[in-house]
């Protein structure tokens, strides 16, 4: 199992965070696409490489105030 960690630093940092997720979201989204592109060919590779998001993880100050 091969695990990659990506690191959105300043990610909700800002007074207004409307719409702030939208560029991990199209990220998230590009990683499967590209995935099931590669899946698709009739020739496909033996090993495609999975860049796919599986696990998105997120930290609340402990304090639980912003």
């Amino acid at each position: 199992m091969k695990l990659t960690v990506i690191d959105t630093p300043g990610f909700g940092d800002q007074i207004n965070n409307e719409n702030c997720w939208e560029p991990i979201v199209s990220y998230v989204n590009e990683q499967y696409e590209r995935y099931l592109k590669e899946e698709l060919y009739v020739n496909r590779k033996r090993r495609i490489p999975d860049t796919r998001v599986h696990c998105c993880v997120y930290f609340l100050p402990a304090t639980g105030h912003w």
